[in-house]
């Protein structure tokens, strides 16, 4: 049961059209989609717990967010909170919830007793 459900929880995973775009003041910081689906393919092959890869991908698309902010505006002061701010950017939360959503076990294993073909094997078993 357990790999039914790393492998249901896999899936979730997946690329997307959307490129990440973040304004902080002035700048507009784009991280192309196929970047960013790359960083999906960098965490997803890891073999990660789902959690931990969704944290690792969040890290991947932070880093690749300030990577574009020191190509517009240099490097950040020290004690800037710039790591904070675009972690909590609304934009990376959407598209890290596009690329690696986030999924309660009650309501994961439901869709897997719910879906088509669940319980064509117990039907079928006499």
């Amino acid at each position: 049961m357990a790999e039914v459900l790393a492998r249901a929880l896999a899936l979730r995973s997946r690329h997307d059209k959307a490129n990440l775009e973040v304004t902080l003041g002035l700048h507009r910081l784009v991280v192309p989609a196929a970047a960013a689906n790359d960083a999906v393919d960098a965490a997803t092959s890891r073999g990660l717990p789902y959690g931990r890869t969704r944290d690792f991908l969040r890290n991947l698309l932070v880093r690749a967010l300030c990577e574009r902010y020191v190509d517009l505006a240099g490097v950040p002061a020290e004690g800037s909170e710039l790591d904070g701010i675009l972690r909590r950017a609304p934009a990376l939360k959407s598209a890290l919830d596009r690329r690696c959503p986030t999924v309660a076990p009650a309501t994961l294993v439901s869709e897997l007793l719910s879906g088509p073909g669940c319980c064509r094997p117990l039907a079928t078993a006499s």
